[in-house]
């Protein structure tokens, strides 16, 4: 059940969904990095309006540690077919403020949630 904290957290996010679509808000999502093998830069661009934006959702996990990176660091693996994967908020879920919302999978499991 959602307690009063929680209210305010969904009116807020209410106005802010009328916000945008009332101004026509448009997010613009700027992706960069650089391809392992090659060294090539890759970019990518894309933009998002109130209306494609999926509301009282989460991304799904789509990274997973894997061995050590060229500079030593620990490396990570992007599930690129689980990029764009969301799942939906359990409504009234009450999370303690340290809560790990999202996570990086584990070794030998499958980035997606399905």
């Amino acid at each position: 059940r959602c307690t009063p904290p929680c209210l305010g957290l969904r009116s807020r996010m209410e106005q802010i969904r009328e916000h945008m679509r009332a101004q026509s808000v448009e997010v613009l999502v700027l992706l960069e990095g650089t391809d392992a093998t090659t060294s090539s830069a890759a970019q990518a661009r894309h933009s998002y309006t109130a209306h494609d934006i999926a509301w009282d959702s989460t991304f799904a996990p789509c990274t997973r540690r894997v061995g050590a990176s060229s500079d030593g660091g620990p490396g990570l693996s992007v599930d690129f077919l689980a990029l764009h994967a969301t799942l939906p908020l359990v409504p009234g879920l009450e999370l303690p403020p340290d809560a790990e919302l999202f996570r990086l999978a584990q070794p030998g499991e499958r980035a997606s949630p399905f």
